[in-house]
């Protein structure tokens, strides 16, 4: 190794004129030159300037793989720079909307109250959409021990299965939506009380 930098010095002092390429190739054979080294392509190279300092060191170039992998580590860097920054956004706005765990109670139960009065009125038109398909479908089994199904009866029975149908998907629709809404205050109420904490903390330092 000694014998090898001896050379480089020696190299360097003998093209003091000109800057040094210094590399290895993928044998591990060392190179020195006054220009860039073929032997040494997709390999790290060092920089010597005139005076025999280090001026850079060459990176290798990076491979397809390493390529990829850099770019996804880059977006996935970025997309958390984003995240943080949209958190941030969005905690100054929970901050300046609400001022009590009081306050986020009452906005809750301002979003949730329509929902649950329009919950109580589709329950009161499931169980009438229920009341009249059992009326229609026990009609409908009446007729058809007795071998004659009027028209009129079946589209009866039809209409009657499909409003307990739509009653009961309308009901599901609106149970859903209340429960996001509470889900989403849980998460509101919790994050208030993590940014409360923090405040809190930093004060008493």
């Amino acid at each position: 190794m000694q014998f090898v930098i001896g050379l480089l010095v020696m190299s360097i002092s003998t093209m003091a004129s000109a800057e040094i390429f210094m590399c290895k190739d993928s044998a591990g054979h060392t190179y020195t030159s006054d220009r860039p080294i073929p032997e040494c392509a997709g390999q790290a190279i060092r920089e010597y300037g005139k005076s025999g300092m280090l001026k850079r060191r060459i990176a290798a170039p990076l491979t397809p793989a390493q390529q990829q992998e850099k770019a996804e580590q880059e977006e996935k860097k970025l997309a958390e720079q984003r995240a943080q920054q949209e958190q941030r956004h969005a905690d100054r706005a929970l901050l300046a909307r609400y001022h009590s765990e009081h306050a986020i109670a009452q906005s809750r139960q301002r979003d949730t109250q329509s929902i649950e009065k329009q919950i109580e009125q589709q329950n009161a038109a499931l169980a009438i959409a229920e009341k009249e398909q059992q009326v229609a479908q026990t009609a409908l089994n009446a007729r058809m021990e007795a071998g004659s199904i009027p028209a009129s009866l079946k589209s009866r029975a039809a209409r009657a299965l499909q409003a307990l149908r739509t009653a009961q998907t309308e009901l599901d629709d609106s149970k859903a939506r209340l429960d996001g809404v509470n889900k989403k205050y849980d998460l509101l109420l919790q994050r208030y009380r993590e940014l409360t904490a923090i405040t809190e903390t930093a004060t008493l330092r």
